[in-house]
Order: structure tokens, then C-alpha cells, then sequence
């Protein structure tokens, strides 16, 4: 068996009728969502279902909902017999992937994925900010733009997805400025991104603070298989780590391009995604377009699914 690695996306990767087929398809579908309404206190189904867009763009709403369609096609995954020798999510998909690797149950993953939607929520509403995609330009030439920038205000990289695609995060009036710079220096596209705030900076504090909080309460047990850091693009192999590197992603930028290239240099041979979706396998084609990428977000994914 090739060794394998299970990817979880991260915001920005839902749409509307995700998960409707799993749920009308299999009775897991029908219990996991069940269970999430009893959990959530709203009917997510209905939102991820049928939108509107507007309301499961919404943080507090897209995050449990990429959570519990990449929980059931993990579940569901399972009947398959893959030997899985790593997990790794991308932002809100690290959570995915430490429930997944068993350092939390079902149903508080759901509720750590809920309160960090929450507390993300509202961090960005005391502190507005945005962000903005830049393709094309290296980590230095983007970094230098963002320093030229970041006097006395936030604004920095903080998405390290590809060669050639970072993500940076801060005040709004910084980002459009960015943005502009960007272009001037021969960047293919900088676009701002329709998000609530500045995530993965110091404008997230509130949300570091509540989570970091909500964790001393929280029953967690040592992961079944070794995840991979979005801060520190390494294996996290005890739970102490987990606990530390799952609140500073928070405040620090996603090393998702270094965090592939660790599993690639480390005999990672098949990749699979495992959410609604695909950003997750662009991202690695441009990494390294050699690996292999596969994916599952609907049942026919799950039936054509072939790991030799």
C-alpha cells in the first residue's frame, strides 16, 4: 500500500448543496446532521442544502459545515480499509484533521469547529479586517510590500498555499492598498477576498484567547496518527503539541506549501482531500505536479474511489 495522507479544507471551500447527496444517500448522513442540529441549535442542513450563498459564506455557519461534510466522507472513507499514515487541514481543516486522528470525538470537534466560529465571529467584528490573494509573486517580494505597508498597522502574509500563491491579512485600507502594490509589481492577480476579517493575525487574539480557553475543559486523547502543523509545517505526535500549535494558528500565517513538501520529502505517495471541493488538489499540482491528488466530496467520489 502507498502511504497516504488525508487533507481537510479549510473556509472557503463550501457551496451551496454540499452534502445533500451523503446525507439523502447514506443513513450517516441522515444521524451526523441530526446530531449536528441537536449541537449547532439551528438546522445547517437547510443552509448547506439550499443557501442562501450569503448565509453559508457566514464563519460561525461555513465552519461546522465544512466540519461535518468532511467528517461524514471521513467516516465513510473508512469502509475502504485505507491505511492513512498522516492527516493535515488546511486552517479550519487542522480541526477537521485532529477529530479525524481521534484527539477528539464527533461531537466535540463539532463543538471546538462552533465555538471557533464564534470567537473568529467576533474578533473580526472588534477588529474589521480583510485579506487578499496574490499570484504570481514570491514570498519575499510579497513580504516586502506588506512591510512597506505595516508601520502601525497589521498586515502581513499569512497563507503560504503554492509557489507562487500567498494570501495576505490585515486592516482593510492596507489590503486595498496591497492589492494595488501587488500589481504594480508584476503579480498575475491580487484579488481581495470576500472574508469577515484578518484571519491568522494579531486581529484574532480574541479568538486565540476563547480557544485557548475552551480547550482547558475539553476531553482530548493522543493522536492515532501523526498530524501536520499549519504553524510549524511538522508532525504533531502529542497532545500537547496539538494544543499548543491549534490556537497559534490562529494568530500566525498557514505554512501549507512547506507542510506538503515535508510529506512529499518524507515518502507521502497518494494525497486524498477529503471535504467539499478541490482548492486543496490545485494547490498541491502546483507544488509538485508529480503526486498524486485525489479527492472526495460526493458519493460517486467515494464509489470511483481507487488507492492502489
Amino acid at each position: 500500500m502507498k502511504k497516504t495522507a488525508l487533507l481537510f479544507p479549510g473556509q472557503g471551500s463550501q457551496y451551496v448543496g454540499m452534502g445533500k447527496d451523503l446525507y439523502e444517500k447514506y443513513e450517516l448522513g441522515k444521524e451526523v446532521y441530526k446530531k449536528a442540529e441537536e449541537i449547532l441549535g439551528f438546522d445547517i442542513k437547510e443552509i448547506c442544502f439550499n443557501g442562501p450563498d450569503e448565509e453559508l459564506k457566514k464563519t460561525e455557519i461555513c465552519q461546522p459545515a465544512i466540519f461535518l461534510h468532511s467528517m461524514i466522507l471521513f467516516e465513510l472513507l473508512k469502509e475502504h480499509e485505507i491505511e492513512v499514515d498522516c492527516f493535515a487541514g488546511h486552517s479550519l481543516g487542522e480541526y477537521i484533521a485532529i477529530t479525524a486522528a481521534g484527539v477528539l470525538d464527533f461531537e466535540n470537534g463539532l463543538k471546538l469547529v462552533k465555538r471557533r466560529g464564534e470567537l473568529v465571529k467576533e474578533a473580526s467584528e472588534e477588529n474589521p479586517g480583510s485579506m487578499a490573494a496574490v499570484i504570481g509573486l514570491n514570498r519575499e517580494k510579497v513580504k516586502e510590500i506588506c512591510d512597506d505597508l505595516n508601520e502601525n498597522d497589521v498586515i502581513q502574509p499569512v497563507n503560504f498555499n503554492s509557489p507562487g500563491q500567498i494570501v495576505i491579512s490585515g486592516k482593510k485600507e492596507l489590503i486595498a492598498v496591497a492589492v494595488e502594490s501587488a500589481k504594480s509589481e508584476g503579480a498575475l492577480r491580487a484579488i481581495e477576498l470576500e472574508v469577515s476579517g484578518a484571519f491568522h493575525t494579531i486581529y484574532m487574539k480574541k479568538a486565540y484567547d476563547g480557544i485557548n480557553e475552551y480547550l482547558k475543559d475539553l476531553p482530548m486523547s493522543e493522536p492515532l496518527v501523526p498530524i501536520i502543523s499549519n504553524f510549524t509545517a511538522k508532525p504533531m505526535t502529542s497532545l500537547e503539541e496539538i494544543k499548543k500549535n491549534i490556537v497559534e494558528q490562529l494568530i500566525n500565517p498557514v505554512l501549507w506549501e512547506d507542510s506538503m513538501e515535508f510529506l512529499i520529502e518524507n515518502g507521502i505517495e497518494v494525497f486524498v482531500e477529503v471535504g467539499p471541493g478541490r482548492i486543496l488538489r490545485g494547490l498541491l499540482k502546483r507544488i509538485d505536479k508529480n503526486t498524486l491528488c485525489l479527492g472526495v466530496d460526493k458519493a460517486e467520489c467515494l464509489e470511483d474511489l481507487e488507492i492502489s
